[in-house]
């Protein structure tokens, strides 16, 4: 007997119903008005559900990754640390904005990057750090928060592998700027890719925003003063 490695029908049954439920509303949209509400509002039930303060709606985790960088002000010979044990995305995101992406070793039993990695490896070109949660896993990141903070160096979560995972009794994502991939393989996915962006920093949250939507976009407004109604 053959038993498939994946079977994304098998997992979908269970929830079939308010699949099809959540296609018909989305089809049933009259103005581009109702898709921005939309996706609105899941970026308001996630940033409560994740305990942070924003969270943005992307195409991709990869995406997210590379706008947290941008929004750092990362860019052309930067050297940015993350752990050798890591999807490639989280390289490919530093080298598409050109900057270098330094590797380090991770810690053997969580299989999370090391803190004592990332301080052996900084030079005078690093200005970030990547922490990869890894398999539900979280970084240690009272260290690599006070490692950050010592060097003057940007903090981005990778949680793409750990949705709702704690640290401290503190959801990934609200110690940096939190990366989530929703691919579907992910288990908290959509139905081909997606990602989102967390944050709690007002200036930033903004600077993001504008990097996403259209600038003085007439629809941004009107969410603003909208108020969720929809079960995104």
């Amino acid at each position: 007997m053959k038993i498939p490695y994946q079977n994304l029908n098998k997992l979908n049954r269970a929830i079939i119903k308010s699949i099809w439920n959540n296609i018909n509303e989305v089809l049933d949209f009259k103005s581009e008005f109702d898709h921005h509400r939309y996706v609105s509002c899941f970026e308001e039930n996630f940033a409560e559900y994740n305990g942070s303060k924003h969270a943005l709606a992307v195409n991709s985790g990869t995406t997210a990754l590379e706008l947290a960088l941008k929004g750092c002000g990362i860019g052309e010979g930067d050297e940015v640390i993350l752990p050798s044990y890591t999807y490639i995305a989280s390289a490919l995101a530093v080298t598409n904005l050109n900057a270098v992406p330094v590797f380090v070793d991770i810690k053997k039993k969580m299989l999370t990057i090391s803190p004592d990695e990332i301080e052996k490896n900084i030079t005078k070109k690093t200005k970030a750090i990547v922490a990869v949660h890894i398999h539900g896993n979280p970084c240690e990141m009272d260290r690599i928060c006070q490692i950050a903070l010592q060097n003057n160096l940007k903090l981005i979560e990778d949680c793409s592998h750990a949705h709702g995972a704690e640290y401290k009794k503190i959801k990934v994502g609200n110690f940096g700027i939190g990366c989530f991939s929703c691919y579907s393989s992910k288990f908290f996915s959509g139905l081909g890719n997606s990602g989102i962006l967390t944050s709690n920093n007002d200036q930033l949250h903004q600077y993001l925003k504008e990097l996403i939507y259209v600038k003085n976009d007439p629809n941004l407004e009107l969410l603003s003063r909208t108020p969720c109604k929809m079960d995104a």
